[in-house]
């Protein structure tokens, strides 16, 4: 399925800041993560790459 468990802020931040306007990048992580990934699924695949990149290859199971 497409469920993300919570993620360190700092893993979901960057990617997720190079998708969004400035005034809207600067909500609080988590917040912004988790309304973009549900309303923006165009988002989830460079997020999903970041994540894997980031945990050395774990991935959270977003199937995209």
């Amino acid at each position: 399925g497409n469920y993300l468990p919570p993620a360190p802020a700092k893993v979901v931040a960057a990617p997720v800041k190079a998708y969004l306007p400035p005034q809207v990048a600067v909500a609080p992580a988590p917040v912004v993560a988790t309304q973009t990934l549900v309303s923006a699924p165009a988002v989830v695949a460079p997020v999903r790459k970041a994540v894997v990149a980031q945990q050395g290859g774990y991935s959270y199971g977003i199937s995209s």
